[in-house]
């Protein structure tokens, strides 16, 4: 056996847990105060080499929600989780493979464990009478000490993968997002506006090196839709801008302006004949790392006429994709690489379906 890539192993893990926690409620207010702590053991014999290696940590994970009610209309929530996140089997000691001998990862037993504040807030109003409502939310949270990979790659194009705890930086993330919408009140139109951003710092190292992430998007959208019996439509409107960068590749950023749209439409003709239309469109603009601005357009749309007495007969014509712009697009960033990818989609078809809808089939006789 090649001792290297060969293990044989006995691997044990037991946890102790306990929490506490207090609630106070009254009137308007409610709040909750608790904390758990977990003893974790992680234990692992390696019979081949007669070795073992051994880690203890201790998990704090406490929680604070606290909600007030203005109304039953309109209510405030608060809450903080904190949470830590250990070191895995393969971070800490990884059985090593030989299926890529170009890329091999290495564990550190020294790896220590990571610990991430999130705190979240949520806002919500709704006026009956004038059908408004009114929502505010949002996240961000921070890690402490948190684990990142380290790959150090040599002249030959070999790369040696490990992970260590950062302890002057901290990654974060964070969200959020607005609604504000209501009905007119003689058309009967739903109206809408949103505002939505998110964004997250992440870290890496490359060959000794620390690498900065930064990925945020921001996109305001305004919806109207309106839906009866004889017609429909919906339609929504999302312009935006994102920010994909990588600290160790400055000049070779993903920053750029995008832009999304939906739409349907639904319209009843005589003789129960019935038009159906749906679009999609995504437009991403070019950027330092791709000189080409991508869109797409995607429309369906059906043609459709009921039978029988309860409708549920449908005879219907169908076309996917009608402009045949269909192409698999993906582009994405993470640690200090920016990549976009296509592929094949189903494109351009036509379908004629018959769809009979029934609830019972046959008759059954009462028993006496």
């Amino acid at each position: 056996l090649d001792t290297r890539f060969s293990n044989n192993l006995d691997y044990n893990s037991n946890t102790h847990q306990g929490g506490l926690s207090f609630n106070y409620k009254k009137e308007k207010t409610s709040l909750t105060l608790g904390s758990k702590v977990a003893f974790a053991n992680l234990e692992q014999f390696n019979r081949i080499n007669s070795s073992t290696f051994e880690r203890d940590f201790v998990n704090f994970i406490p929680s604070i929600n606290y909600t007030y009610s203005f109304t039953k209309q309109k209510t405030l929530r608060l809450n903080y989780n904190g949470s830590t996140q250990q070191p895995t089997v393969n971070q800490l000691q990884p059985v090593l493979s030989n299926n890529n001998p170009l890329f091999l990862i290495v564990g550190n037993p020294a790896l220590g464990i990571s610990f991430t504040n999130r705190f979240n807030v949520d806002y919500y109003s709704y006026k009956v009478l004038t059908s408004r409502r009114l929502n505010l939310y949002g996240d961000y949270a921070h890690t402490i000490n948190p684990i990142v990979s380290n790959v150090n790659t040599d002249e030959a194009g070999k790369s040696i993968s490990s992970f260590v705890n950062l302890e002057n930086r901290k990654a974060s993330s964070f969200y959020f997002g607005s609604y504000y919408g209501g009905k007119f009140e003689k058309s009967k139109v739903n109206w809408s506006l949103n505002l939505r951003a998110n964004g997250n710092i992440s870290y890496n190292l490359i060959n000794n090196q620390l690498n900065q992430s930064d990925n945020y998007r921001i996109s305001p959208s305004i919806s109207l839709s309106k839906f009866e019996e004889k017609y429909s439509f919906a339609i929504d409107l999302r312009p935006g801008y994102q920010v994909n960068k990588a600290s160790l590749q400055a000049l070779q950023n993903s920053n750029g302006n995008i832009f999304n749209s939906y739409g349907e439409f639904s319209y009843t003709l005589p003789n129960k004949v019935r038009l159906e239309i749906d679009y999609e469109y995504e437009f991403q603009e070019k950027t330092a790392a791709f000189n080409q601005n991508f869109d797409r357009l995607l429309i369906n749309s059906s043609l459709s006429k009921t039978f029988l007495k309860a409708n549920n007969l449908k005879f219907a014509l169908s076309g996917n994709d009608l402009f045949n712009q269909n192409v698999g697009f993906r582009r994405t960033a993470f640690g200090n690489t920016i990549s976009q990818s296509s592929f094949t989609n189903i494109r351009r078809y036509f379908l004629f379906s018959i769809v009979w809808d029934f609830s019972k089939f046959g008759s059954l006789k009462a028993s006496n």
